[in-house]
């Protein structure tokens, strides 16, 4: 990790000595000699540095040198950062007359001074540590010049995230365990519910065999409600409660400052007769006063409800009250050659895997039947090039033999074998705390910020680029586990804890997690940390706390990560002044102080989700932030006009920001911009301030990801639209187009229709919305076929002159999903509107044309005056396939619509429909054929014929009524011979059971949540329709199982 850091301090020391000198700005005499000794002697320790990084695990001195050279290296970077700001700022004001520039000269001159008596304490510092250095007689590496390479695997980029959760012998254990929470046995007689306990060592595989357990088919199908609890320490019953009354009620609102008494109450009523699995996974506490509230509460659950937990305690299991102990085996020596084979031998060919598969073999003894070491170990040698003798070293080294509390061998062999600058990257995520879901893009900002990216390619490759193959690299080597994806698509993922130990044994006191709410915590000593994230327990509620004095005693912090709850006043900004990120994600926070501008090696700053309404105008001398999030600011209306300065700026986040209006004017300065939000065009009315303007969009070259673009409507001509330039930027993925700001006169109609033409995107792009446009046709580069085919999703809102889409829509190749809102001229959409042309298919001699060829997913919202949705033209039916695999389909207040379209259905497999508040709609038989592929119906408020009859020949299995008007559920309940899931919702007015659910013997579950009157009359044994219902295995009145 030192070497890591000293490879970067370096690179910074060449690259500020080069932008010394194009800034024509001389080193005064002396600290150039001070300059060149200072990389002189981190050149020199740099050599030995490998070597004194793998004996600190035995030797307690040799880590204690490290740590002081961190120390030392840490400093020495705020030095060469201080010079590189001052260098910037210089630049921002240097002068163009004589009598100035002698002014300035001065200051260059002090500048160097200054730099340079630090420079000579830093080297009077460093004389200190070689001369210790000789004491070690460490062992020096040659190649201490040049980073390392990395051996990366000839697969593509797309499968870089591999699935390392294979599991291995596993399986006889997995059915024991199923079986155990099946059975019933002599756990009938029993009053609390019964506990399984999985006890191992850590790296074992508890909780993945807990996962496989989870998952399985028998396991859902048994229990009504599955949830999953990962415990951790320090013990929380508050947030455990919490989340098991959340899995039952998934949109309570619970009070953070809700007492203990009510909370429990809460849970009890909400386990209640209740049949659930519960998984306590990685359970520390022995405490047993502790864990008896929660059992109190458990045990008022319904006969059959099982209790799951993994632990690394046989204690804790016992302090439970555990009925079945599960003590988890080793792995076979095969089974661990298996798992690991399966990641080392990723993409080989197969005479390479035959030749290393006898070392192979031996290095899985290794691992000592341990799934994560083989795992870990799988990982090193995916990236070890097919040679014997490389394998070999890996087998042989004295690392297997090294023993460390809490570290296994096998990870620190691999976390060895990493590059330097991968060392530093993994060692940074001690910050996290256990089992916290860390964002890949997040995570790929704060190195940015560290410094810890490092383009070694002769070519101009983004930052950005290069921090997501640094994570992909190390999530190959199983550094990360658990990946998933958000609600937006964003990589997620975890860091197990037995690797989260080994990058806190690294760093030792430099990444910190403080507890505010644990009073010992408090009374520790951070003045060495470099990294802290602040944490509280839930019991504590979000009541506004202060940052405690002894975090400002951390004068040295670069990273501060501060909880929702934490009060923020100036002097975090006067203290803590060596940050470079800073995350300030607090509710409460309505001011930013001015002092922030303190903080001039902050790179990145996060203010999401805060109410802060505008920003101090002293942010603008933040001269080297890259990143701003101000993600979901709601009442943020006003952006500082000195955010301009801010050249270095990367990434300003502004999702969610719906009353920010504008941007200031000169924001095209920011040209090392890649994430933009939004870009809008136009000034504030209400303040009189000049907006910027679509001219500086030009200047924004790099723009990647997802971009907005508002106030087209301002555009005064099509003219302008030759700025944005949208043709040539292959990297912007999604695209908005808003005309917000148009005065709706009838000459801006065809100037509107222009400004469209003007702004074809790139052929790359993937999502495009088109919003409040004013025009009648759609531009020349949508009419055209193949003008976008690798579009994907596809928006239409509020464009209340168009009235039909053009034929090219329904052949772009990769469309998957289309929207329409809000599109008020439309009274009539037939085969003319999805761009249909009868006359065209009529030529058609050759086998049907499929339009729409793999459309998923078709909304239809908004639409107050749709009367007619029909595609009944002969020629359109016999020579094309519209839609052939749409497979939901969602209606949304369309009062006037009449008809769904038949002809459609026919070749569409749809699986879901709904269908919300369309009163006009009509029945036919005609419209039968949608019912083909159909399990899924959703009836919502008055649906016209469909709220009082129900369609019969169907296959449907799942059946949502909701928010009814009427006083019954509609007739021809008993043709849905394959219904397996009623849920009846929000029907306040039904107040009675139909006779027909007598005779669905296929009804396996009814739903019956704020319907007041059909509650009443669906109580058990005792409602007057209880009879007709009582057939039914699972019965749940207001989210509560009573049968």
């Amino acid at each position: 990790m030192a070497d890591g850091l000293i490879s970067i301090f370096l690179g910074k020391l060449v690259s500020i000595i080069q932008q010394d000198i194009q800034e024509e700005l001389r080193l005064v005499t002396g600290v150039r000699e001070d300059v060149e000794k200072l990389s002189r002697t981190l050149r020199s320790i740099q050599a030995v540095l490998k070597d004194a990084e793998e004996r600190q695990v035995k030797d307690n001195l040799v880590k204690v040198w490290l740590e002081n050279l961190k120390d030392i290296a840490y400093d020495t970077d705020d030095v060469l950062d201080e010079w590189s700001t001052k260098i910037l700022m210089l630049k921002e004001v240097r002068p163009n007359n004589n009598l100035l520039s002698c002014c300035f000269w001065f200051k260059q001159v002090g500048l160097h001074r200054d730099i340079g008596l630090k420079i000579k304490k830093i080297n009077k510092r460093l004389d200190e540590i070689t001369s210790e250095e000789d004491k070690f007689n460490f062992k020096s590496s040659s190649n201490v010049n040049t980073e390392e390479p990395i051996n990366r695997p000839q697969i593509r980029q797309t499968s870089s995230l591999i699935d390392v959760s294979i599991t291995v012998g596993r399986n006889s254990e997995k059915e024991l365990i199923v079986s155990k929470l099946l059975t019933e046995g002599s756990w009938q007689e029993t009053t609390s519910v019964p506990i399984i306990s999985i006890v191992g060592m850590g790296g074992l595989g508890k909780t993945t065999l807990a996962q496989l357990v989870f998952n399985d088919n028998r396991i859902t199908a048994q229990f009504e409600k599955k949830i999953w609890v990962c415990v951790f320490e320090p013990f929380d019953k508050v947030r455990i409660a919490k989340e098991i009354i959340k899995a039952f009620h998934k949109e309570i609102l619970i009070d953070n400052d809700i007492s203990w008494e009510a909370l429990h109450n809460l849970l009890t009523d909400s386990l209640e007769n209740r049949l659930f699995l519960l998984v306590l996974d990685d359970m520390w506490t022995e405490d047993v006063f502790d864990w008896d509230p929660l059992k109190l509460s458990l045990n008022f659950s319904a006969q059959g409800s099982r209790i799951l937990v993994t632990t690394r305690k046989t204690t804790v299991a016992t302090m439970l009250g555990t009925t079945y102990l599960h003590n988890l085996e080793l792995l076979s020596d095969p089974d661990c050659w298996s798992l690991m084979s399966r990641i080392a031998f990723a993409e080989r060919a197969t005479q390479e895997c035959q030749m290393l598969e006898g070392i192979g073999r031996e290095i899985a003894k290794k691992c000592k039947g341990l799934p994560l070491s083989a795992k870990s170990i799988g990982g090193l040698l995916r990236f070890k090039r097919p040679r014997k003798h490389d394998w070999q070293d890996v087998l042989e080294s004295h690392t297997w033999e090294e023993v460390q509390e809490h570290v296994l061998p096998a990870l620190l062999l691999s976390y060895y074998d990493l590059p330097s600058h991968l060392k530093q990257c993994f060692a940074y995520c001690a910050i996290f705390p256990k089992d916290k879901w860390i964002y890949k893009d997040e995570l790929v900002k704060l190195w940015m910020a560290q410094g810890f990216l490092i383009n070694n390619s002769s070519s101009e490759r983004d930052m950005e680029l290069i921090g997501e193959e640094y994570f992909d690299i190390l999530a190959m080597r199983s550094f990360f586990q658990d990946f998933r994806k958000d609600y937006n698509q964003k990589i997620e993922c975890k860091i197990h804890d037995l690797i989260h130990d080994l990058s806190q044994f690294l760093t030792n006191k430099e990444c910190s997690v403080l507890n505010i709410s644990n009073n010992i915590a408090l009374e520790l000593n951070y003045s060495n940390a470099r990294h802290l994230v602040v944490i509280q327990n839930y019991k504590d509620g979000l009541d506004e706390v202060s940052i405690p004095p002894l975090v400002f005693k951390a004068k040295n912090l670069r990273t501060l990560i501060l909880p929702m709850t934490i009060s923020v006043s100036s002097d975090l900004f006067l203290h803590l002044t060596c940050l470079r990120a800073l995350s300030l994600s607090v509710p409460h926070l309505r001011e930013l102080p001015n002092e922030v501008e303190k903080l001039v090696h902050l790179r990145y700053l996060d203010l999401s989700s805060t109410r802060l309404k505008e920003l101090p105008e002293t942010l603008g001398n933040l001269y080297n932030l890259q990143t701003l999030e101000l993600n979901f600011c709601g009442e943020l209306y006003n952006l500082p006009e000195g955010i301009t300065k801010l050249t270095k700026m990367r990434h300003l986040e502004i999702r969610g920001t719906e009353k920010l209006q504008y941007l200031p004017q000169g924001i095209g300065r920011l040209i090392s911009l890649r994430r933009l939000s939004k870009f809008i065009i136009g000034g504030n009315s209400a303040t009189g301030r000049e907006g910027c303007t679509i001219k500086e969009l030009k200047d924004l070259k790099f723009l990647q990801g997802g971009l907005e673009i508002r106030g087209l409507g301002r555009l005064k001509s099509e003219n302008d639209t030759n700025y944005a330039d949208l043709k040539n930027r292959k990297h912007i993925h999604k695209l908005g187009l808003y005309f917000d700001g148009c005065n709706g006169q009838f000459d801006a109609v065809g100037k509107m229709e222009s400004i469209l033409e003007g702004l074809q995107p790139h052929q790359a792009l993937e999502g495009l919305g088109i919003g409040c446009y004013p025009g009648t046709k759609l531009a020349g580069w949508m009419v055209r076929d193949n003008g976008l085919p690798n579009l994907r999703f596809l928006r239409f809102y509020a464009c209340k002159n168009l009235n039909m889409l053009p034929p090219a829509i329904g052949k772009l190749p990769s469309l998957e999903r289309l929207s329409i809102k809000a599109m008020d001229e439309i009274k009539y959409m037939g085969h003319r509107f999805f761009g249909i042309n009868s006359a065209d298919a009529a030529k058609n001699d050759c086998e049907a044309k499929k339009l729409f060829p793999k459309l998923d997913s078709l909304n239809i919202l908004d639409m107050k005056n749709l009367e007619d949705w029909v595609v009944d033209t002969e020629e359109i039916e016999t020579t094309s396939v519209l839609m052939p695999h749409l497979s939901y389909l969602y209606i949304h207040n369309c009062p006037k619509l009449k008809v769904l379209p038949h002809r459609i259905f026919p070749a569409a497999p749809l699986q879901t429909l709904l269908i919300l508040q369309c009163p006009q709609l009509t029945w036919t038989p005609s419209s039968s054929s949608l019912l083909q592929h159909l399990q899924f119906l959703n009836l919502s408020g008055d649906v016209g014929d469909l709220s009082r009859s129900l369609p019969s020949n169907n296959k449907i299995m799942d059946l949502t009524i909701q928010h009814s008007p009427f006083r019954s559920l509609p007739t021809g309940l008993e043709n849905f011979t394959e219904l397996k899931s009623l849920c009846v919702y929000a029907c306040e007015y039904i107040d009675c059971i139909p006779d027909e659910l007598l005779h669905l013997t296929s009804l396996k579950k009814l739903e019956i949540v704020r319907c007041p009157l059909l509650e009443e009359c669906c109580r058990k044994e005792v409602g007057k329709d209880w009879k007709k219902i009582c057939h039914i295995p699972h019965i749940e009145i207001n989210e509560r199982r009573i049968q």
